[in-house]
């Protein structure tokens, strides 16, 4: 289904108002690039190590305070880079496959161990899946944002 991007309704934006709270005071959060890689699906991955558990904190307050939230979490962070999806019923080859990976590789080699601290989070709402055009909101983790 569609949703406006210029009038959320009111469940978008009691969820929205939902996050915000239950991140407002999270603090910070650093993260250590780990690898670049590329998932079965065609999504270019960045992918990070939790360099003091504070994404594992922004997860923990929205499970206990978002409605809905997911329960039960893996310990993944990272970035969707690019989707490269291929043609319909179709894989990428084993030589798409090879190449891709040892391109990974090559960044992974650059970017391993490079921090960045993410001081804000951005609610979307996707109205298209894959597509981060939708009604979007920059919600910070400063303590009294």
């Amino acid at each position: 289904p569609h949703v406006s991007s210029t009038a959320p309704s009111e469940a978008i934006k009691y969820e929205e108002s939902a996050v915000a709270d239950a991140l407002r005071g999270a603090g910070p959060v650093t993260l250590e690039v780990d690898r670049v890689c590329i998932a079965p699906s065609g999504c270019l991955l960045l992918c990070f190590n939790d360099v003091n558990g504070d994404a594992q904190n922004v997860r923990e307050r929205l499970r206990d305070n978002a409605i809905g939230a997911a329960r039960a979490q893996n310990e993944t962070v990272h970035c969707t880079l690019a989707r490269l999806f291929p043609k319909e019923d179709a894989a990428l080859s084993d030589a798409m496959m090879r190449d891709m990976n040892a391109l990974c590789a090559r960044w992974t080699a650059r970017l391993r161990g490079a921090r960045m601290v993410a001081r804000n989070v951005v609610y979307v709402v996707e109205e298209r899946y894959g597509f981060c055009d939708g009604h979007r909101t920059r919600i910070s983790l400063a303590a009294g944002a």
